[in-house]
């Protein structure tokens, strides 16, 4: 009988201790729930439970590879050269379009600036041609010629042969107390032979009209009729083109600034993008029996 008593006895402490062990371990695991306090903005602090000295379960976030890029870096490089910056941050989809619309507007401007040089070298040709229609073995426009008509419209006395030397001082002068029927005076002077200003002007102004070979002789008066040289409003046309291809070569130039201001943008937004992709949230919190913090891991992915 003392014997099935003791052993009674022996089960139901046994019993008794197990169960309130369990009910320490439930009890542990209710309350020791952590509560992330992230070291980048505020720390907050949370009771484990009653009987246990309050503990702070402090959490921090770094980067799963320990390489964290730089957001400066990656603008530098996407300024030098778009898409550098997105492929360092490993977007290389965004990287390879920013890298093909870098390729196909300077491409672009290759195309536009050969051209333009090519309508230049037309529209020059076409005004230093020889005359095909006066036989005068002067070019098509030639500054002797316009020295020469400004002679009969005037009465003036311009040194042709001068003139004919590419020598405009004398010329210049003149245009620049000239004046048309109107009474105003010329707005510009002829530019040096050969420069593009000399083109530019010839193909632009209607004083300059009569010194195309084609000029209709009875209109040579002050009031400089275009219309009555059609070579002029060719001429004029052919510089036109000449200017509006230039002008795509600019806008060309335009475009490629502004993708790599775009990629620069894009590039700091990327490489912040990925500094978010992995995060490691290491922390501790207090053991459930012994009540002692235990350091503990979590890793974060974003897709």
């Amino acid at each position: 009988m003392r014997v099935v008593i003791l052993i009674t006895m022996l089960t139901v402490g046994a019993s008794a201790q197990e169960l309130r062990k369990l009910q320490f371990v439930q009890a542990g695991k209710e309350l020791a729930k952590p509560m992330p306090v992230f070291f980048s903005s505020s720390e907050l602090s949370n009771p484990i439970w009653d009987g246990f000295q309050e503990e702070r379960s402090m959490q921090f976030q770094t980067d799963a590879t320990g390489k964290r890029r730089s957001l400066v870096l990656a603008g530098l490089m996407s300024a030098a050269l778009p898409g550098a910056g997105e492929f360092y941050a490993e977007s290389y989809l965004r990287s390879a379009l920013f890298l093909a619309i870098e390729g196909v507007l300077w491409t672009m401007h290759a195309r536009f600036l050969n051209q333009g040089n090519q309508a230049a070298r037309d529209y020059k040709n076409f005004a230093d041609a020889p005359s095909d229609l006066l036989q005068d073995g002067r070019s098509r426009w030639s500054a002797a010629r316009y020295a020469e008509r400004l002679n009969q419209i005037y009465g003036a006395s311009l040194d042709l042969q001068r003139v004919a030397r590419n020598d405009f001082s004398e010329l210049n002068a003149f245009e620049r107390q000239a004046k048309y029927a109107n009474g105003t005076t010329f707005s510009h002077t002829l530019p040096p032979f050969g420069s593009q200003q000399y083109y530019e002007l010839i193909g632009k102004y209607d004083h300059y009209a009569v010194g195309w070979d084609d000029y209709d002789a009875r209109q040579l008066n002050a009031s400089f009729n275009e219309r009555a040289s059609q070579r002029f409003l060719d001429f004029g046309v052919q510089r036109q083109e000449f200017n509006d291809i230039l002008n795509r070569a600019t806008t060309m130039v335009t475009f490629v600034i502004l993708n790599h201001a775009l990629s620069l943008i894009d590039a700091v937004i990327a490489t912040a993008q990925y500094n978010e992709r992995f995060n490691v949230f290491l922390e501790s919190q207090p053991d459930p029996l012994t009540g002692q913090l235990v350091p503990r891991a979590n890793l974060r992915v974003t897709f």
